[in-house]
């Protein structure tokens, strides 16, 4: 996806775009690697690319006289139809379109004329005109406001529209005829409603559907609307939907599962804090009988967790669990070290007394509940800062940051894609050392067999 701007200079010829990039684009699965689209077809595309002209083949070339607008598609000016305008009536105050250059995909496209579009009043549209200075002035700036609210709270109707379309079409086997075609200028027309103050009601689009005779044949809708509990037909969609998109998600799914097969399911770093004090009470009673006495408090705390909500059906956003959850963590805050000459214990408690979220205590709290209960939620909810402390002190990667600083940081977008663009580099190059030595390998193996070894 990129932003479209116009050719200004008019340098590109009519039916040719430029794209160039601020840093090295790279898409392994096409062997993409390079900062600029030259010499090659590219399909272009707005939502909601109803209309067989939304689509649009034109010619990617590299200008230097655009070559200071990065990752943004320059369109050409040429021409007596504005490029932008054929994509779904497009226009160059900051819509985004999609660029495809893969040539399975670009080769066998064909581009379609543009249709001549029915005005928006032909379809029913109403379009807010009030300026300011044609209100009163005493309340020029209330009544425009009020207005304001008034036309936000019109319904929007692009989702209704946009599916009674699909299942019109798919039903009509036709997206050119009349009926389409005004479906289709309708729905470009509406997804700028709000920013060229368009009004469509209900009851124009029932008008609009009865002059124009459009009903949907026999109520069907496509098979894929209902996950397939219809079986599919022969119809393109339900084809691309069936025999293209379902199969590789499913395939997708799976090899992300498989990529997670390794991962143990128990995260020993998280247990291995309470493990290590039961080697030690082991070998002192007095340490023992405290770690014995947690492990009951806790199972104690636990005993107030509902059933219903011990796996993963527990819904933050319920006030029921809200209640509870306090309740709970009142209960489990109150597990503490008890009084004790020991060295050791009295550490825990001393260090109990300061406010402190990381104490030995509560990491080592933190650690037996997840020991006790790691398959459902509840200690996640009971202990979750100290279980991420946890996991980073095993680590070893961990920064402490006050929390008023941490609060103004965000992720840096450039960093990651430099990132990714490094991972992608070093991709390539394995895949280049691996054909490489296929091919010395090859070559040694004739060798081998010409000098009878």
């Amino acid at each position: 996806m990129a932003y479209c701007v116009p050719d200004f200079t008019q340098t590109l010829p009519e039916g040719t775009v430029h794209l160039a990039f601020s840093s090295t684009f790279t898409n392994d699965y096409a062997r993409f690697h390079d900062t600029a689209l030259n010499d090659m077809d590219v399909l272009v595309a707005r939502s909601p690319t109803v209309r067989a002209c939304d689509i649009q083949k034109v010619r990617a070339v590299l200008s230097p006289q655009l070559s200071r607008l990065k990752d943004v598609i320059v369109f050409s000016t040429r021409g007596s139809v504005s490029l932008a305008s054929k994509l779904a009536g497009g226009d160059y105050d900051g819509d985004m379109v999609w660029v495809c250059w893969e040539r399975s995909i670009v080769q066998a496209f064909e581009n379609t004329p543009v249709p001549e579009e029915p005005r928006p009043e032909e379809l029913g549209i109403v379009r807010e005109k009030t300026r300011m200075k044609e209100l009163p002035p005493a309340s020029s700036a209330s009544e425009m406001i009020r207005r304001g609210f008034m036309f936000g709270a019109n319904p929007a109707m692009l989702g209704q529209c946009t599916a009674y379309f699909q299942r019109h079409d798919w039903a009509d086997g036709s997206i050119t005829r009349t009926g389409s075609t005004w479906i289709a200028a309708l729905l470009g027309y509406l997804v700028d409603q709000p920013k060229q103050g368009y009004r469509f009601t209900m009851a124009a689009w029932n008008r609009l559907r009865r002059r124009n005779d459009l009903v949907v044949g026999n109520g069907k809708s496509p098979a894929y609307y209902d996950n397939f509990a219809v079986p599919p037909t022969d119809h393109i969609l339900d084809h691309l939907q069936t025999q293209v998109a379902k199969p590789l998600v499913e395939s997708t799914l799976a090899e992300f599962c498989r990529g997670f097969q390794d991962i143990p399911k128990v995260d020993e770093h998280l247990s291995e804090f309470w493990k290590q004090a039961k080697v030690r009470g082991a070998n002192d009673k007095e340490i023992g009988d405290v770690l014995k006495t947690l492990e009951d408090q806790i199972r104690h705390v636990h005993g107030h967790w509902p059933k219903q909500l011990r796996g993963d059906l527990s819904d933050p956003s319920d006030s029921g669990f809200r209640v509870m959850l306090a309740e709970c963590f009142r209960k489990y805050k109150e597990i503490l070290p008890p009084s004790s000459t020991h060295p050791l214990i009295a550490w825990w408690q001393q260090r109990e007394q300061v406010a402190d979220r990381a104490s030995e205590w509560k990491l080592l709290r933190a650690s037996a509940t997840f020991t006790l209960y790691r398959d459902n939620r509840f200690p996640w909810h009971m202990a979750g800062q100290q279980l991420i402390v946890l996991k980073l002190r095993a680590l070893g990667r961990m920064r402490p940051v006050d929390e008023r600083i941490h609060e103004t940081y965000k992720p840096a977008a450039a960093f990651f894609r430099k990132r990714e663009e490094r991972l992608s580099s070093k991709r390539m190059d394995e895949n280049e050392v691996e054909e490489d030595e296929g091919k010395f390998d090859l070559v040694n193996s004739t060798c081998s067999i010409d000098l009878g070894c």
